[in-house]
């Protein structure tokens, strides 16, 4: 009995170590998340390039003096260009007086008074690729955290006793991860300029979409949405946590003893009950920001109730 014991608890703890580390895991708990509470991004907007070829990327980047116009004529707020200084027109920073936030990389050392550079490459990459969150750590602030302080009319986003600062609010600039959260944020036709007017009061991201794409724990979606959604999540003033493969695993040894202990009861369900409030408990958690993983909880209270039937 004590044997099977050891057994269950070592592949639960396995499970939840690889379900941290499995991207279909991270895909599956965001898509939950997602599912359910779906944030209402009120601060922010997205228009997006048509473009389908470098070839044509290209050439709507030349638009882009009219479109800031058109965007400050509409009421925006601030603009996010999701693209490097050195590939933006130059006439698109003199189009517009609206801040702008815009990648540093080609930046001239005198930059333009209404114009801020961001780190665009900060979008931290968990297992197989999947975009999991922002790292706010890097020598220059990311550029959703330099977006957010031209809406807010701070001077800038500035790192500080080993925080980043945004006006009266401060976030850990740590190395592990700032995970953004799901946000419905509006998007802008590019060939409908007519129709902005709902773009008032907002910071207005603009990038390639249908080029720029990264699978992320949502999803496969465009870039500069993620730029977006960390904006949004840092606008709201959450810093959902992203827990470690040993917390996944610990949890699962948990689980797994409680399971356990639980087929002394006289409820022959006794494990079956123990995995499902723990699974209510960390569906609990991911929708309120912690992103626990259920790989460990479904096999260590499995593994005890199908013991427990047998």
């Amino acid at each position: 009995m004590a044997t099977f014991s050891y057994y269950a608890t070592a592949v639960a703890v396995a499970a939840g170590v690889l379900g941290h580390l499995n991207p279909v895991d991270l895909i599956a708990r965001g898509k939950f998340v997602r599912a359910i509470q779906t944030l209402d991004g009120e601060g922010s907007a997205t228009v997006c390039l048509p473009a389908a070829t470098d070839a044509e990327r290209v050439s709507q980047l030349g638009e882009l003096p009219g479109v800031v116009a058109a965007l400050e004529a509409g009421g925006a707020r601030s603009l996010v260009l999701d693209f490097d200084y050195g590939e933006v027109p130059a006439a698109t920073f003199a189009a517009t007086a609206l801040p702008i936030a815009v990648g540093w990389l080609g930046a001239p050392s005198t930059l333009p008074a209404n114009v801020q550079i961001g780190e665009r490459n900060t979008v931290d990459q968990g297992p197989a690729a999947v975009v999991v969150g922002v790292p706010i750590d890097a020598a220059t602030p990311p550029l959703a955290a330099v977006a957010l302080a031209q809406h807010r009319g701070s001077p800038g986003a500035v790192y500080q006793g080993g925080q980043l600062h945004i006006g009266d609010q401060a976030w850990p600039a740590r190395g592990d991860t700032h995970v953004f959260m799901p946000y419905l944020i509006p998007f802008f036709d590019w060939d409908k300029r007519p129709t902005w007017s709902g773009v008032a009061g907002r910071t207005v991201f603009i990038g390639a979409c249908r080029l720029d794409r990264d699978l992320t724990r949502f999803g496969r979606q465009p870039g500069v949405v993620a730029h977006g959604e960390m904006f949004e999540t840092l606008r709201d003033g959450a810093d959902p946590i992203d827990p470690s493969a040993a917390t996944d695993g610990f949890l699962a040894l948990v689980t797994t003893g409680l399971a356990a202990a639980s087929r002394r009861w006289h409820v022959r369900a006794g494990p079956a009950l123990v995995g499902a409030a723990v699974v209510l408990l960390v569906a609990w958690a991911q929708l309120n920001g912690i992103w626990l993983g259920l790989s460990g909880v479904v096999v260590g209270a499995g593994i005890q109730a199908l013991r427990r039937g047998a």
